[in-house]
């Protein structure tokens, strides 16, 4: 987390905020700040490594210009049900313009197949912060760990349960563990 710039921004705006870093000075400057500003964040010195992200424990985890490749597994697993994931990296082709770059075409996508993408972007634009304040081709992406699936139906606003059948004109539907089903069965008039 660095400097806490980000862990900052959303404790400030009423998240419960955990972050980390290797470095020793990051995490004094994040602390320092934060009592400055008079919110909470627990900042600890780890490594991505070394930090215990648990398994459904997150509401949210964001990471920037982090080694996405490597924790991707731990981090879909560590997301609680509707818990969201951001992620801001640089594409390979940033390497035109300068030395670095980590994602390939639609890569990233492919290390959270298992959420939902709410949004996804591949654009050329400036990071809020560089250092020679160069476009970049640019990934983003925020998913959702799929919350649980309600069991039953909904029928004109009203749940229904599984395995109970309505009608629909001379039509049967069931309710099924998947949804709406149509039925060999006809209504009665």
């Amino acid at each position: 987390m660095g400097q806490g710039r980000n862990a900052l921004f959303l404790a400030r705006n009423g998240w419960d905020v955990t972050g980390f870093d290797s470095a020793d000075e990051g995490i004094r400057q994040a602390k320092s700040e934060a009592a400055r500003l008079a919110v909470r964040l627990t900042a600890e010195v780890s490594t991505f490594e070394a930090f215990d992200f648990g398994t459904e424990k997150w509401d949210l985890i964001v990471l920037t210009y982090e080694p996405t490749k490597a924790i991707a597994p731990r981090v879909a697993q560590a997301l609680r049900p509707g818990g969201i994931v951001v992620v801001e990296d640089r594409h390979l082709d940033t390497k035109r313009v300068w030395p670095t770059g980590t994602f390939g075409n639609n890569e990233l996508l492919s290390l959270f197949s298992g959420l939902r993408v709410i949004k996804y972007e591949d654009v050329w634009a400036r990071p809020d912060w560089s250092v020679k304040k160069l476009q970049e081709r640019l990934v983003r992406l925020v998913a959702e760990k799929p919350p649980p699936k309600a069991a039953g139906c909904i029928w004109e606003g009203r749940a229904v349960a599984a395995g109970a059948s309505v009608c629909w004109d001379t039509a049967m539907l069931r309710c099924g563990a998947d949804g709406w089903n149509f039925t060999r069965e006809k209504c009665p008039r």
